[in-house]
């Protein structure tokens, strides 16, 4: 009776610590997934209004935005790192936000350049001249803004280190607001201005991007104390070791992830432009719900940083596992949606309906099929990169990508959508298959390292 009392209330325990981690995911995690969500509010935005100017605008410039966010992606891996270390070192803050801001200004560098001389590549690849030339103009006046948006990134970092996300989300709803009457401005040309088109919503997006880092750089150093001079004068070569250890790696994920979807991209450009403006509106409308993975991935990530840095072995495997379990079930519940109306998402993103493509219209609704699957493994897959850099494990991490999104996903979307004639949907059946290998991957590759890492603890 004894022994069976004892596992009674071992077993009620265990359940009552995973319902106080599922809470304290949630309460980062929410903040952080709506500020994910305002932010990709901007980018709807931005293919609603590329829908105002017909398939060939919105395929030019979903195009465009892929590259875009393999770029601005990458960047980011550079520097996520800061959150995971202002959680476990608080009292170097300074430190790690003055190095994170070298690494973003080479990192926007970098990205600016291949912005402006990268896109005619896309021409010895089979896509339209017409449509790189498009390309080439929306990326040119989207370069100047990867610097203000990787210094954003830095900012960001700290606030979520710290768990006091309030002020992100004011800023990004604010320019939520701002991008969309700046590309309205733009493309109309409106208070004589010239009308810019495609150009105009890319111009807007760089002055938002501009306007969010200077707010909240502002409300940052304004709420604390922060001397970045003397963090300078001090040396930032160990803060800058550490987050390049964490950086490479995990640029080197969301690389993977972000290229991956941009070679889909290409496949859909060799399809035809009503297969590249369907997958652009679909990919928007799964990338909106991905901002809750992020969110997640995030929160669950800083969880695990907290426990390794607290040496707590229960908590390490609790708080990746209810990351998991959370994506899953929220994951679901959408997907059923998606499969009951596939229609209702695709017909709210474009606004006017009902003047669109009814090609690109139906097989965008096809496409949301898919994505009703898809979806949970893309989830899970995210945040299993934020439980596996939480371990200190990004390295290995990367390699789970290059496994599922390259060796498996790859093979299966080129196989299912272009050698077969499965179209769109083929390749998107195909993308599925790499995300799902991916999640499978990062999600057996957490278990095996926390278990090791825990034994370590528990020796110590």
């Amino acid at each position: 009776m004894s022994a069976s009392s004892d596992t009674h209330r071992k077993g009620i325990s265990v359940v009552l610590s995973y319902w106080q981690e599922c809470r304290r995911v949630v309460q980062l995690a929410t903040p952080l997934a709506l500020t994910q969500l305002a932010q990709v509010a901007i980018s709807t935005t931005d293919v609603i209004m590329m829908g105002w100017l017909g398939a060939g605008g919105l395929a030019a410039g979903g195009l465009a935005m892929f590259l875009f966010n393999l770029l601005r992606t990458m960047g980011f891996g550079m520097v996520v790192g800061v959150s995971n270390l202002v959680a476990q070192d608080e009292k170097h803050r300074d430190h790690i936000l003055a190095a994170a801001l070298v690494i973003a200004s080479l990192c926007a560098l970098i990205a600016g350049m291949m912005m402006v001389y990268g896109p005619e590549l896309l021409l010895l690849i089979g896509q339209d001249s017409g449509l790189v030339s498009a390309t080439a103009d929306y990326l040119l006046w989207m370069a100047p803004g990867m610097f203000p948006c990787f210094w954003f990134y830095c900012y960001r970092g700290i606030s979520v280190g710290e768990r006091q996300t309030g002020i992100l989300l004011t800023i990004t709803l604010v320019s939520v607001l701002v991008n969309g009457v700046l590309n309205y401005v733009f493309i109309k040309g409106l208070f004589g201005l010239p009308p810019l088109g495609l150009s105009g919503i890319a111009f807007a997006s760089s002055l938002v991007f501009l306007f969010s880092f200077v707010a909240m750089a502002l409300l940052v150093h304004r709420a604390k104390t922060i001397h970045l001079a003397r963090a300078f004068a001090d040396g930032i070569g160990d803060p800058m070791r550490k987050l390049l250890k964490l950086g490479f790696p995990t640029a080197a994920s969301y690389g993977s992830e972000a290229g991956f979807f941009v070679v889909v991209a290409l496949l859909m450009g060799m399809i035809g432009t009503e297969a590249l403006a369907a997958h652009t509106l679909v990919n928007q409308i799964i990338y909106i719900i991905f901002m809750i993975s992020i969110g997640l991935s995030h929160a669950t990530s800083v969880g695990i940083s907290e426990a390794r840095g607290g040496k707590s072995t229960a908590s390490l495997a609790i708080a990746g596992r209810t990351g998991f379990l959370v994506g899953l079930v929220l994951m679901m519940v959408i997907g059923v949606a998606y499969w009951i109306r596939p229609d209702v998402a695709v017909h709210l993103i474009m606004l006017k309906s009902g003047d669109q493509n009814p090609a690109v219209l139906t097989l965008a609704i096809q496409l949301m099929a898919v994505a009703a699957y898809l979806q949970i493994f893309d989830c899970l897959q995210n945040i299993g990169v934020g439980a596996m850099r939480g371990l200190g494990r990004a390295g290995i991490s990367f390699w789970f990508t290059i496994a599922g999104y390259w060796l498996i996903g790859l093979p299966a979307a080129y196989g299912m959508g272009i050698a077969n004639a499965g179209g769109a949907v083929g390749i998107w059946q195909g993308l599925a298959i790499g995300l799902a290998a991916t999640a499978v991957l990062q999600m057996a590759g957490f278990e095996f390292f926390q278990r090791r890492i825990t034994g370590r603890l528990a020796v110590e």
